[in-house]
């Protein structure tokens, strides 16, 4: 079944409550996965508008959380892109998939990321989103491309979440090169984060190096 996007229908999903698109739906016999002529359905609009009730209502009445859009987004490529951070977490819990791709092959943390929405770039981060993919047109990592993007934020966000800073793509662009040609802090954190990341290195291996040497010692105990 198929609706024209000016219908009542999407319009309650975005703006309405949670019991007046059940009356509606009730009354014209829509069911909760019709989409407009884009493929859009009712919880990818109440999502890119943030409106938790009806999210949460669809949810419960079923809806199919990875359902995509002619342009291939899904719900949740919509609450990371606005930054709604409760409704990513009721689409995670609903098993959406963390790793969904449009039709630019952009996941819901690059679309994050694109937007400047660091507080939902470390959510996905935090909930398992790949930091290192870079299927996509530019073959750019998320942090290649908030490097670019010049946002601070999300760059330390991926970076204390183990993003790879030694990328290198088949253009030779790497997190260093982009780094270099924004400007700003962005060479500074590679570097800090480097550093940081050697010392907890050697750190691991002197513990381990320890934890041989103790065992080795009560081992002559014996």
């Amino acid at each position: 079944m198929e609706l024209d996007k000016d219908h009542s229908y999407f319009d309650t999903a975005s703006t309405g409550s949670w019991d007046k698109l059940r009356d509606l739906m009730r009354r014209e016999k829509i069911t909760v996965n019709t989409t407009d002529q884009h493929g859009r359905t009712a919880l990818i609009f109440a999502t890119a508008d943030g409106n938790e009730e009806v999210v949460q209502w669809l949810i419960a009445q079923k809806a199919d959380v990875n359902m995509q859009s002619v342009s291939g987004w899904a719900a949740l490529h919509d609450a990371a892109n606005y930054g709604h951070l409760r409704i990513i977490k009721m689409l995670l819990d609903a098993h959406a998939d963390i790793e969904m791709k449009n039709n630019d092959r952009e996941t819901p943390l690059m679309r994050a990321v694109l937007s400047g929405q660091s507080a939902a770039v470390q959510m996905l981060a935090e909930c398992g989103a790949k930091l290192d993919d870079a299927d996509n047109e530019m073959q750019w990592t998320p942090l290649m491309c908030a490097i670019y993007k010049k946002d601070i934020a999300s760059v330390k966000v991926l970076l204390d979440a183990g993003a790879d800073i030694d990328f290198v793509n088949d253009q030779k662009q790497s997190a260093d090169s982009l780094a270099k040609r924004a400007g700003g802090q962005a060479t500074q954190l590679l570097d800090e984060a480097r550093i940081k990341r050697g010392c907890e290195k050697r750190a691991a291996q002197q513990a381990a190096k320890r934890n041989r040497q103790t065992a080795f010692r009560n081992y002559l105990k014996r």
